[in-house]
Formats: C-alpha cells, structure tokens, sequence
C-alpha cells in the first residue's frame, strides 16, 4: 500500500548546491560585453577562460562536499536527506560520484517527481526504507516534491504561455532556479504541472496570480494527476556509423563539418555531459542537447541497408 510508509525527519538543504551552468552563462554574458574591446583581447580571453574553469571547478568541489555532507547525516541519524534539482551534466557529476563510493554505504536514489524527469534530486535514503518505497510514498504525499497544477483563471483569454513565461513567473516571485523540476505544459488546455521542492509550493500557491499576460490560480495535486508527457517528432534515416556527428547532420539537416563545429565548441552534450568528440558513438535511450537547436533521444538502429548503412530512429523533442 502506498501510505504504509511514512517518509519522517525529512531534511532539504536549501542554498547549498551552485549550480556551474548558471555561473558559466553569466561568465559568458561578461566576454560578450568585453568582446567589442580590441586592445588586450587576447588576454582577456585567456583570463575569462581561466575564470571559467576556476568557477567551474570550485561550484564542483562544492556540490562533492555537499553530496558527502548529506549522506554523512543520513548514515549518522538515520533519515532522509536529498538535494535540490540538478542539471543533467550536475547529476551526471554526481552518479559517478555516488558509483565510485561518495556515500559510503547509505543507499541513494535520483528523483524528480515523475518516471522520466530531467531534472532530478539525489535522495538519500534511511535504513528503513527502499528506493521503490520512497518513490511511491512521495508521489502521493509530496513531502520531499510537490506537483503544483497552474491553470488559468479564464481559458478564453489566456495567453498560450510556454516554457520560459511560467519558469520566469517563478523566478518573478523569488523562487530559485534550484526549487524547481520540470515544467510540464498541457497546450489543449494551458495549464502546466509543476515539479518543485515542497518547501516552496506554498509560495507558489499563495503568491503566484498571472503568468505573462494570464491570470491564474494555482493548487497541490497529487503527481498521479498529471498525465502531461513530453510530445515528440520522430525522425528516421540512414547514417554511416552512430558517430555524433554523422547523427546530428541527419536530425539537424546540416553537414559534418557543421556538426564537428558545434561538437568541438562545447555546444553539444549527452546526458548533461558535453560531447568527447565528433567521433563518439551514440547508445540507445541516449539524450542529446544541441545548444540552438535543441534536444533528441537516440532509439534504436532499425535495420543495416545493403550498403552496409545504418537505418535508425531518433525522438527530437517539439
């Protein structure tokens, strides 16, 4: 049954965990504004990239520090911890952290609300509880994430507001990028589920009255009730190989050499990782984020053509 087990002595560590990508576009954000000088440029671009792989190295050691700390408290006292929601490349950090023995022998287990979140937390788990319990116990109760269901006051005059004007409504009434999960948007009827820590789901509810230009109300339902899922273009044709670049030339139309330029740029990553290469081999189920163009999973080869080709299936995110 699901309210056999009752998640008890629940702690969220709030204002701990920085997240590097944050730190990195604003670092960005300052080369641009110096980009138009032309004395000392080269200069300057070495400093910003030292700068940059200083802040990416320190907000590393402390998300290491802190993934230690939380699961230290568990394994002492004997009850839940978890972090706040990570990035794909935080999280990727953070498993091989957790595989290679961070947590000792605390059991830990990634979540975000729903069965194929992106942005997920690291749960560390007391003695008495499985990772199947947790999951089930919290999806009804909400105690560690809530699902806060945002619908408009008067469909008739809604907006049509996307992605970006609910995260920014967030951000409006002071909540932090961290406090928040997926976003899930049902366009049929404009209303969008929330995954964020429970902590802030209050606020949410209590201050949160419009979204762009939409009036709205906002209440907790259980996760069950939203059947919301990422929608999908599915994209199939034939490559050479499963190397990187020869799959993103067929999903973005454009050439290899396109590709090897966005690769060797940092601008692509696979499963919040940045790329090693044009020549890495793609896996099933792998997820693919190509900044400005977007993002696609890599399903499955299909079949082999006569021409020693390889038909295969990807699911390019609308």
């Amino acid at each position: 049954m699901v309210g056999a087990v009752t998640v008890a002595g629940i702690v969220s560590v709030t204002g701990t965990i920085t997240s590097a990508g944050a730190e990195v576009e604003a670092i960005h954000g300052r080369q641009q504004l110096h980009s138009g000088r032309r004395h000392n440029c080269t200069n300057e671009s070495r400093f910003s990239q030292d700068y940059m792989d200083q802040i990416e190295k320190r907000a590393a050691d402390h998300l290491s520090g802190r993934i230690r700390d939380l699961s230290a408290r568990t394994l002492e006292r004997d009850y839940l911890t978890h972090t706040e929601f990570l990035t794909s490349a935080e999280q990727a950090y953070c498993r091989s952290l957790l595989v290679g023995g961070a947590a000792g022998p605390v059991p830990w287990t990634m979540y975000g609300g729903w069965e194929e979140a992106e942005r997920q937390t690291v749960c560390f788990l007391p003695s008495y509880m499985s990772a199947d319990d947790f999951v089930l116990s919290d999806a009804a109760s909400g105690e560690v994430i809530s699902c806060v269901r945002i619908s408009p006051l008067n469909a008739r005059f809604s907006d049509h507001p996307g992605h970006r004007d609910y995260l920014g409504a967030l951000m409006n009434i002071g909540i932090e990028r961290d406090r928040v999960g997926d976003i899930l948007i049902d366009s049929s009827t404009d209303t969008a589920y929330v995954f964020c820590l429970s902590s802030v789901s209050g606020l949410i509810i209590n201050e949160l009255s419009s979204v762009r230009h939409t009036s709205v109300e906002c209440c907790k339902v259980p996760a069950s009730e939203c059947s919301v899922r990422p929608e999908f273009k599915e994209v199939t044709g034939s490559v050479a190989s499963l190397r990187l670049d020869a799959v993103l030339s067929l999903v973005y139309h454009i050439s290899r050499t396109r590709a090897k330029e966005l690769i060797d740029a940092d601008q692509v990553s696979i499963g919040g990782t940045p790329a090693k290469g044009p020549g890495q081999e793609l896996k099933e189920n792998d997820r693919i984020s190509v900044r400005g163009h977007g993002k696609f999973v890599f399903d499955q080869v299909l079949k082999e053509t006569k021409k020693d080709r390889l038909f295969i299936a990807v699911r390019v995110y609308k």
